[in-house]
Formats: structure tokens, sequence, C-alpha cells
């Protein structure tokens, strides 16, 4: 039996969200790919509700694997970085780079030929 996107938001309407209302109604569950029966799903949360939702990942499993036809079912609570921290890591990255660079050249020196010429 094939596996529609359909049927697993059915499925997952029945699950509470601790922020009220429903999962799906949440705004939370933000993607559901399927591929020769396995589910994955996806739910973007603020960091402050990460130990809230957990069981509501483990619930949202559990309803997956009873629709017919599903062999896996995974789900994934992401956290999206703020903006102070994907800058962060921004930053790290370009000093990373910068330091093999220069570890693969070596150190700019500031002689010139023009410089050396006059020596």
């Amino acid at each position: 039996m094939t596996v529609t996107r359909d049927a697993v938001l059915d499925k997952l309407k029945g699950i509470p969200a601790p922020s009220g209302g429903e999962l799906v109604a949440s705004g939370a569950l933000s993607d559901v790919a399927i591929r020769d029966g396995a589910v994955a799903l996806s739910i973007t949360i603020r960091p402050d509700q990460a130990a809230a939702y957990e069981s509501v990942r483990r619930r949202a499993e559990g309803a997956i694997l009873s629709i017919p036809g599903v062999t896996r079912a995974r789900g994934g609570v992401r956290v999206p970085a703020s903006n102070a921290a994907s800058r962060r890591a921004k930053r790290r990255a370009r000093r990373r780079r910068r330091t093999a660079r220069w570890k693969a050249t070596g150190p700019r020196t500031w002689t010139s030929r023009a410089l050396l010429a006059t020596i």
C-alpha cells in the first residue's frame, strides 16, 4: 500500500502540541518526506520549547507507524540557530579558512621586489 502525505497529516492531526491546539495546526511541523514506506518529519521550534516537543516527536513517530504501509518513521526536532550564533559560526569558519591558507602558503611578508632592490 502506498503511503500518502495526506494520510500522514491526518494521523498527525490528533496529536496535541504543547503550545496548544494540534501539531499540524500549530505550524511547528515544517516538513514531511515519504519514500519507499519510510516517513520522515521535521518539527521546527523555538529553543525554549525543545524539551516539551520531544514527547510530541515520539507520539508522532508512533502514530505514523500505525499507518498501513509504513515501515519506518523518523522524526526530528529542529531548533534554528539565532542570528548571533550564525554570525559567530560564519566568523569561526572565516578564521579557519584564513588559518588553513596561511599554513599552506606561509606567512605574508611585507618585503617586495622594489624594497629588495634598494638594499
